[in-house]
């Protein structure tokens, strides 16, 4: 069995998928995001507040930096 990456692990949430749209979550959620440039989910990022993210949930105005991905953390306050 190959074993996971270390911050990886089986209670790890898995990400998300977001095809655009407004922010789906109350503006002080604690998130991380995958954007459109990202091969594949960082889970070491730092969590943000998915108001922080505000320009990036829509893409329907073709932003290359748009969200493709969240994973809401801890419980999302803030």
């Amino acid at each position: 069995m190959a074993s996971l990456p270390p911050e990886i692990t089986e209670n790890t949430p898995q990400p998300i998928a977001w095809a655009g749209g407004d922010c789906p979550l109350p503006p002080q959620t604690l998130v991380q995001i995958q954007c459109v440039f990202e091969a594949e989910f960082d889970h070491t990022q730092p969590p943000r507040r998915a108001s922080a993210w505000y320009r990036r949930w829509n893409r329907d105005h073709g932003d290359e930096c748009g969200i493709t991905h969240y994973v809401i953390v801890d419980g999302g306050a803030a």
